[in-house]
């Protein structure tokens, strides 16, 4: 959870920073899509980590198996996002630079 909030720590400011490249009339439209898009990926991950967190026996060695299952996802899709933002920002550099 430690690294989990570090890690909001970090991103959430640097998406705030993605309204700057808008142009001012889309300004607040920017804004909401960001918000809802942050919304939805907060609820999608709670609700997959529960549904996962459910399969398990409801022991504490079911639980710390679960965890541990738990633990893999959010490094797997922390993986991935990394991988996707560094394909996008590159393909947004070359654009620029052309």
């Amino acid at each position: 959870m430690i690294i989990t909030g570090c890690g909001c720590g970090v991103a959430l400011p640097a998406l705030g920073t993605l309204a700057v490249d808008v142009p001012p009339a889309q300004v607040g439209v920017a804004s909401g899509v960001n918000n809802t898009a942050l919304q939805l990926g907060f609820a999608l991950g709670i609700a997959i980590y529960g549904a996962v967190l459910g399969t398990f026996p409801q022991t504490t060695t079911g639980f710390t198996n679960g965890l541990n299952h738990l633990i893999a996802i959010g490094a797997g899709t922390a993986i991935i996002g990394a991988a996707t933002a560094t394909a996008l920002l590159r393909s947004s550099h070359q654009r620029t630079t052309s």
